[in-house]
Order: structure tokens, then sequence, then C-alpha cells
């Protein structure tokens, strides 16, 4: 990660749904490293403002997933980490098909569009 942060551009933590992430978050946001990240909104109003709460007392700013564009630009020009769940692809109509336990599934592209856009490095990670 200090690697990537070297050249100033941000890098992209992409994560899947696997192990904890929310704790993968704040564990980089508590090492001292700027750190954001992309999250949906729970459909309980509480709930979300609980996960809201705790990431933003640890230090991680988060991007709502409809303002994730601009705001995720933002954060790698400030070169912040931001951390993604690249696993699950949200729209109908774009994404890249791929073939995962057997299973054809599309998966989004936005993170490795996001880094060839801001030269951002892309770091797999799992936590």
């Amino acid at each position: 990660m200090d690697e990537a942060l070297e050249k100033g551009k941000g890098a992209i933590i992409l994560s899947a749904h696997l192990g904890n992430w929310e704790i993968g978050g704040i564990a980089l946001a508590l090492y001292g490293y700027k750190t954001s990240c992309i999250a949906l909104k729970h459909k309980d109003p509480r709930v979300d403002e609980f996960f809201r709460q705790q990431r933003m007392r640890h230090g991680v700013e988060v991007i709502p997933f409809g303002y994730a564009l601009r705001r995720s630009i933002r954060a790698l020009r400030e070169n912040r980490l931001l951390a993604v769940l690249g696993d699950r692809n949200f729209s109908t109509a774009e994404g890249v098909e791929a073939e995962v336990f057997g299973k054809r599934m599309l998966l989004p592209q936005g993170h490795a569009l996001l880094a060839y856009q801001t030269g951002a490095t892309i770091i797999p990670a799992a936590s």
C-alpha cells in the first residue's frame, strides 16, 4: 500500500464479501491510512446509521453507492485508499461476464475503469 500511495494517485483496495471487510477498513484507518469506502445503504435506516457511525467513528469516510463515482475520484486524487467490494454487480446493463464456481455471472467493472482513468493501483485484499 505504501508503495502504491507513493505515486500520489491513491489506491483501490479490492475485496469481496468474504471475511470481515468492516474490520478490514477500520484497521486501515487505525493504522493511519486515509481510507474511504463505497457502501450500499441498509434497508433499515437504523442499521444503516449504526454502520455509518461505526465507520466514521474510526476514521473511515463513507461514500454512499449512489454518489460513488465523483467522490471516489476525489478520494483517489487526495491519495486515499478506496475500499471496494468487487464481487457483486449492481448494474443490470454493464459488467464483465465470468464463470465463478461453475456459474456464469456478471461482475462489476467500475473499479478497473476507475483505476484506468485515475492511475490508481488496485490492491487485492481479504480480511
